[in-house]
């Protein structure tokens, strides 16, 4: 078994503001004007990461 990393937060909320950009996410207009996508998934973070995208 592989241990994940704590990452601190838990967001439970969906009236969050993190939870609600995420959400906005999914519309495409919303990603090019943000310059931001929505990565889902340990290989294709792994990916992302691997080709030099910024993770924030």
């Amino acid at each position: 078994m592989t241990s994940r990393p704590d990452l601190g937060v838990t967001l439970t909320s969906a009236s969050n503001p993190r939870i609600r950009a995420a959400i906005a996410l999914r519309d495409r207009r919303e990603r090019e004007s943000s310059g931001l996508t929505l990565v889902d998934g340990a290989r294709e973070l792994r990916r992302a990461i691997d080709a030099g995208v910024e993770i924030v």
